[in-house]
């Protein structure tokens, strides 16, 4: 049986986590997280708790009476740090096994992207129109016609670099665009047409760069 004491089991397992370079949060965090589940164990009235009290029902029992107190975010930062020190003891030889892998924690949601507001949209589309005082060379006529181009075609940023002045039919109403992209996993040619009736005079470059060019 091994008695050397959780606390200094896992102040060890936190300065040995050093070579990752945490933030001093997630160093915090990471000793908050282990003194809290300690006080939930069924054994946590011990004088020092060892590793000889983290079994899988007393992970369970622990996490559990921590997850109905506490939001799905924080449980799944406490059970990914337990994750991680118990299996740091396991490389130890002070656990045969580590419990947490069988211990599921509250599933993450979905990400799903956030659609600017007209304010923002608004205020994106006043700055680009703006020369920047800390550009090298403004070029505010670029600026507000890729910003046109990406919200009234929807293209992607790295579509929009890679479209060219051959791609667009400027002469058009409403005005097309024809990309040509070339993915390095299939190596075929994909055509995405963008109508943009709502740029009437937006140009991707404006006649003084054709003429300094």
């Amino acid at each position: 049986m091994h008695t050397e004491a959780l606390q200094d089991l896992s102040e060890r397992w936190i300065f040995s986590s050093n070579t990752t370079r945490p933030s001093e949060n997630t160093v915090l965090a990471r000793g908050y997280d282990i003194r809290a589940i300690v006080n939930l164990l069924p054994n946590g009235d011990a004088v020092d708790p060892n590793p000889s009290h983290l079994s899988l029902q007393n992970l369970e029992i622990a996490i559990g009476a921590y997850a109905s107190s506490h939001a799905a975010s924080s449980t799944r930062r406490v059970i990914s740090t337990w994750r991680q020190l118990c299996l740091w003891l396991v490389r130890e030889r002070l656990l045969e096994s580590n419990p947490m892998d069988l211990i599921e924690g509250p599933r993450k949601p979905q990400w799903v992207p956030k659609p600017l507001q007209p304010e923002d949209l608004s205020a994106v589309a006043m700055s680009s129109s703006q020369p920047s005082a800390k550009t090298r060379n403004p070029w505010p006529e670029r600026d507000e016609a890729m910003f046109a181009l990406l919200i009234a075609a929807g293209l992607r940023i790295s579509e929009a670099i890679r479209l060219e002045i051959a791609d667009c039919y400027l002469d058009n109403d409403p005005l097309e665009c024809s990309l040509n992209l070339r993915p390095a996993s299939f190596g075929v040619l994909i055509a995405l047409w963008a109508r943009t009736s709502s740029w009437q005079n937006a140009r991707i470059i404006p006649p003084s760069r054709l003429c300094a060019n």
